[in-house]
């Protein structure tokens, strides 16, 4: 039984989480991790954009590495929805698949 009054959505979902895999190697500086996240099938009521948001369970994985030319400097690629499942994000949003990028970060 839901604590929330008959009829009351926070258009959020009641279940989420991830999981998280790293490895980082000491010596070379590689760091990999890979993340499963889910989100459970939860109801949005907005006057403008009313609807239903399917449960999707989705995987990350990033790499990253010392850029090597200059101290603290790392390169990092990666993958969001690494399998590329269409899923709508929110109601009223595009479709949305694999996104890749990169990453350049200096430490200071």
């Amino acid at each position: 039984r839901s604590p929330m009054p008959e009829g009351f959505s926070l258009s959020a979902p009641r279940h989420r989480g991830y999981a998280v895999f790293s490895f980082a190697d000491g010596t070379s500086g590689i760091a990999l991790e890979l993340r499963y996240r889910y989100r459970d099938t939860f109801r949005v009521r907005s006057k403008v954009y009313p609807g239903t948001i399917t449960a999707s369970g989705l995987f990350d994985l990033s790499l990253s590495a010392p850029a090597g030319l200059l101290p603290d400097v790392r390169f990092s690629v990666g993958a969001s929805n690494l399998f590329g499942r269409l899923q709508h994000p929110y109601v009223g949003a595009a479709q949305a698949g694999r996104v890749l990028f990169w990453r350049i970060t200096v430490a200071f």
